[in-house]
């Protein structure tokens, strides 16, 4: 079940200005496909389970070089894939940032 959004959150604002609440997790997701659509200029299935390093660098306001050293730090888990690319779940990135906001065990 989706969280509550709560005040101050994002929200979709449609064309004719009527607008839907979005929680953080919602939002990273179509932020996450906007990010995508603007790269490649054409729209895309984007499979949000997993970002890249630079979009889990991005939700969590470090460098990717940051990121990477977390990484290998065994802070948040990742996958390699293609030659060894890295890549992480969103849900462990959300899961991270809402641990380290909230001054609990990361």
């Amino acid at each position: 079940m989706a969280e509550e959004p709560r005040h101050g959150s994002a929200a979709l604002v449609a064309p004719d200005g009527s607008s839907t609440p979005l929680t953080d997790e919602m939002y990273e997701a179509l932020a996450a496909y906007a990010r995508k659509l603007e790269r490649t200029r054409r729209p895309a299935v984007v499979a949000v389970d997993y970002v890249s390093t630079g979009e889990a660098a991005s939700m969590l306001g470090v460098s990717r070089q940051t990121l990477n050293r977390m990484l290998e730090a065994g802070e948040i888990p990742y996958e390699r894939y293609g030659g060894g690319h890295r890549r992480v779940l969103m849900s462990d990135v959300l899961a991270y940032r809402e641990a380290s906001r909230s001054g609990g065990k990361v």
